[in-house]
């Protein structure tokens, strides 16, 4: 069955299910043709790839799973959402506009050759707990020392 119906089916159950979670299996990626236009309330059990995830609404959150983020739209303003589990890696911008997401040690600010991870000027608490930021530095022609730091 093709994946476009079975998501568009997923997202038709889950605007009438309260308890409605989002599974992305591993391998697999969910692009959004307009930022903004995949809005999550509930649970995310993320494995694969999502680029541009708006994640709202009052209600307490989980995010589990080992799967990356490019963008990702932060906008609660009531309830937490929490990672619980895994590693969620942001590769793109993450924008706060209201509310705090509870890292918990489970997210990763990624870096690579063709762009690093940031976090927006917004208007929310950004995050709270531990997360990793990783920055890309790329090799040297020749051999030179490099001094790192925080």
């Amino acid at each position: 069955m093709n994946k476009k119906i079975i998501f568009s089916i997923l997202l038709f159950i889950s605007a009438y299910c309260s308890q409605a979670q989002l599974y992305v299996t591993t391998g697999e990626t969910i692009t959004v043709s307009t930022a903004g236009d995949l809005v999550l309330q509930e649970a995310l059990n993320n494995n694969g790839t999502i680029n541009d995830l708006t994640i709202n609404g009052s209600n307490a959150l989980n995010i589990n799973g080992t799967g990356t983020i490019i963008n990702l739209l932060f906008n609660k303003p009531s309830g937490t959402a929490t990672g619980i589990g895994g590693m969620q890696s942001i590769t793109g911008v993450y924008t706060p506009t209201s509310g705090t997401l509870a890292a918990d040690g489970y997210f990763t600010f990624k870096s690579s050759a063709s762009g690093t991870a940031r976090i927006a000027a917004g208007t929310g608490s950004y995050i709270t707990g531990n997360i990793t930021v990783e920055r890309y530095i790329p090799a040297k022609a020749s051999r030179r020392f490099s001094f790192i730091t925080s």
